[in-house]
């Protein structure tokens, strides 16, 4: 829980309703780039290609 203490701290998250995480807007941006390098690695890895529509 600490780590999400600083998180909270440092404005990436935030609690909404029924105490639930998530994500604010500064952290956008990060979040996308993870999630995009995620893909990339697992194509890498698997030999294949990334198809984007």
């Amino acid at each position: 829980m600490r780590i999400i203490d600083h998180l909270v701290g440092r404005g990436w998250l935030a609690y909404g309703p029924y105490d639930q995480l998530e994500i604010t807007d500064r952290a956008w941006p990060a979040c996308v780039a993870v999630m995009a390098a995620m893909l990339l690695l697992t194509a890498y890895v698997e030999g294949g290609t990334v198809m984007v529509p």
